[in-house]
């Protein structure tokens, strides 16, 4: 009989060892863990909540620009690390990056200090 052609439909390293336990950790394509992800979207999501709340309180406002700076900084360093080609997690990445940026400047407007009232007889 005759080998089987290398492309046949097998596992191309074998099954894994009797030894191997799984990390619990997810990536997808190009090393990018799914929890940056996971991080970026709840930013995100803090930050259109605090946008969309009818009343903006102090504490609101700092948990959101913690949450906000936190994704940010974490989502850019993995964004310039291991982002040197275009693939479609970069893409996304970018994306949210840039989602996450807006949302985020949009709720922090709302925590800004108001001006007092001027009149003109100041």
């Amino acid at each position: 009989p005759q080998p089987p052609h290398p492309t046949a439909m097998e596992p191309p390293m074998g099954p894994p060892p009797d030894d191997w336990q799984p990390t619990g950790q997810v990536f997808t394509g190009i090393n990018i863990p799914l929890e940056v992800f996971e991080e970026g979207l709840q930013a995100r999501k803090t930050a259109r909540r605090l946008a969309r709340a009818p009343e903006v309180d102090h504490e609101a406002c700092e948990q959101t620009k913690l949450v906000c700076s936190g994704s940010y900084r974490t989502m850019r360093d993995i964004y310039l690390m291991d982002c040197r080609e275009q693939t479609r997690q970069c893409n996304r990445l970018r994306d949210l990056i840039e989602e996450c940026q807006h949302a985020c400047e949009a709720a922090l407007k709302r925590c800004r200090a108001k001006p007092a009232p001027a009149s003109i007889w100041q």
